[in-house]
């Protein structure tokens, strides 16, 4: 028996969505642009120069003075985890239709995915060198890069003339989500709504998304977009305990089924 051409049965698929300013990046516009982070939250932004980019184009004919990277090293470190993980499931089940871990990017800004992927994600945050094989598949493809403008198309059918208050209150990312829901759905994929999971600094994205029954990772750095009482130093641990809560529950799973594998193979021999 060759378990490699067998699909899996009912893996715990993990969907994140990531936002991204205030979130994964902090942009600047014009060099003296203030940068929307409280305080303590700006101490994680880089220091150094593998965390700067300066002169960027976020799509055509808009370019940042510069954009600076937050939380820099424990970001990418947790991507190559994924990465690795990913790697790990695929070697077992080549013809799964998505990763066990899958990574999307929201951001309600304008960004191209290509120009924000190229020029952005990819040198700060990717644990693919793709210098090295220009060939290898992206960390993340413009397929799960959710643009306002890619909300727009996507919402607008169902939502109509009340997109735009969607937006202005905070529940378009959580309508997105649906969206990747019932996509996923439509590809034969049951996963359940608490196993997607939205990284947000908005307490109101991060509200309406629990209303309509995903999971949230609250990451206030951003004390325009939070309640008051709420401050960036109560959540910080928590971000990626929280985040790594995905990465072991996907570890167990993959334990379980390379030791079921091995034991598949040597039994096809016998």
């Amino acid at each position: 028996m060759n378990s490699t051409n067998k699909k899996p049965t009912n893996p715990p698929y993990k969907i994140l969505a990531i936002d991204i300013d205030e979130n994964l990046i902090s942009v600047q516009l014009q060099p003296d642009t203030p940068i929307n982070l409280s305080a303590s939250a700006g101490l994680d932004l880089s220091i150094t120069s593998e965390g700067i980019l300066e002169n960027i184009e976020l799509l055509p004919g808009l370019v940042a003075a510069k954009i600076v990277a937050h939380r820099q090293l424990e970001w990418k470190a947790y991507f190559a985890k994924i990465e690795r993980l990913n790697q790990r499931f695929k070697a077992i089940y080549p013809d799964s239709l998505i990763p066990l871990i899958q990574v999307n990017l929201l951001t309600n800004a304008t960004y191209t995915g290509r120009e924000f992927l190229d020029g952005v994600f990819n040198p700060l945050f990717s644990p693919i060198d793709l210098t090295e094989d220009p060939a290898t598949p992206p960390f993340i493809d413009e397929s799960r890069y959710y643009n306002r403008q890619r909300q727009i198309e996507i919402l607008l059918p169902e939502l109509g003339d009340s997109l735009s208050a969607c937006f202005e209150r905070g529940e378009a990312k959580a309508f997105t989500l649906e969206y990747i829901h019932e996509e996923l759905r439509k590809k034969g994929l049951t996963i359940n709504k608490k196993d997607i999971t939205l990284v947000d600094d908005s307490g109101a994205n991060i509200v309406f998304t629990l209303q309509h029954g995903f999971n949230t990772v609250y990451n206030p750095t951003n004390p325009n977009c939070r309640p008051d009482g709420f401050f960036y130093t109560q959540f910080r641990a928590s971000v990626f305990d929280n985040l790594n809560n995905i990465i072991d529950d996907a570890e167990n799973y993959l334990e379980m089924i390379e030791i079921t594998h091995q034991f598949e193979r040597v039994m096809a021999f016998e």
